[in-house]
Order: structure tokens, then sequence, then C-alpha cells
């Protein structure tokens, strides 16, 4: 009897069946659409995609109605293709909403800094 008196009450997942359409509701509320890029950020955004290939980058893209931002090495970029590949991951040209060439820093102590 009291089994019953826990599934009876138990919050929303509660049958099988209701889990599968909670969670498509709550990916779908967290959904944005895609944000627009402004004709001076494209700038960048092309000026930075010419010198980034064998680059550290950090990028910021659109994907499944969320903004993602991956850092990584670019191994390639296809600009007949327009994508990059970046972390193993092909991201095309359309998606990125910014791109920031990363420049190396040395951890190493130097003498001058003393």
């Amino acid at each position: 009897m009291s089994d019953r008196g826990m599934k009876k009450w138990a919050p929303y997942a509660s049958l099988i069946e209701q889990k599968g359409t909670i969670v498509r509701m709550k990916t779908s509320k967290t959904k944005m659409e895609k944000p627009q890029v402004s004709q001076d950020q494209a700038t960048i955004i092309n000026a930075n995609l010419l010198i980034a290939n064998q680059q550290l980058v950090t990028l910021i893209y659109f994907a499944d109605g969320k903004k993602i931002k991956e850092t990584g090495w670019v191994k390639q970029i296809k600009f007949e293709e327009k994508w990059l590949k970046i972390n193993e991951k092909i991201i095309y040209f359309s998606t990125i909403l910014d791109l920031q060439i990363q420049t190396p820093t040395n951890s190493s102590p130097s003498l001058f800094n003393e």
C-alpha cells in the first residue's frame, strides 16, 4: 500500500511515458533564436578566418538553439565548402557568432621581469 502511495505522489516523471515529453519540453524552453551578426562583426570574423589556420582560437557558434563556446586548435579550413575543423568538430561559417585568435602565453619565468 505504501508503495502505491509513493508512485501516486511522485513529482513529474512518475510515469515512464511522461519522461520523454518532459525532457523535450525543457529543452524547447531553453532554445533561443540565432543572434544576428552585424556587418562589422562579420568583417572581423572573415579577417580572423583568413589567418586562423593552425592557430589556437576561441570560437562561439550557434547550434541546436544554444550558443556554444569552443577553444582549440584549428586543424583545417575549407573556404570552398565554408567550414572549419576545431577539436575534431566541423563548424560551418554560417553558425559562427565570434572568432578570436588566442595569443600563446609564456608561463615560464622571464629573467627580465625580476
